[in-house]
């Protein structure tokens, strides 16, 4: 078990089936947008790609704020 969902769960009081929810979109969003971003970094280098990715995952999550 991830130790992310083990904090979701205990600290947070998150219900365990929320919680792995919560991790699992990541996953399918992932094995949904791999090849569309494997042709767009071909187009265009992996440097614009990752640049949107660092400005993009540098947001917090408003859910996880304390």
């Amino acid at each position: 078990m991830s130790l992310v969902v083990v904090y979701l769960a205990e600290v947070r009081g998150l219900p365990i089936l929320t919680a792995t929810l919560v991790l699992s979109w990541m996953a399918v969003l992932g094995l949904v947008l791999t090849p569309v971003v494997g042709t767009i970094t071909d187009r265009l280098g992996p440097r614009p790609v990752m640049l949107v990715k660092i400005v993009t995952s540098n947001r917090p999550s408003p859910r996880l704020r304390p």
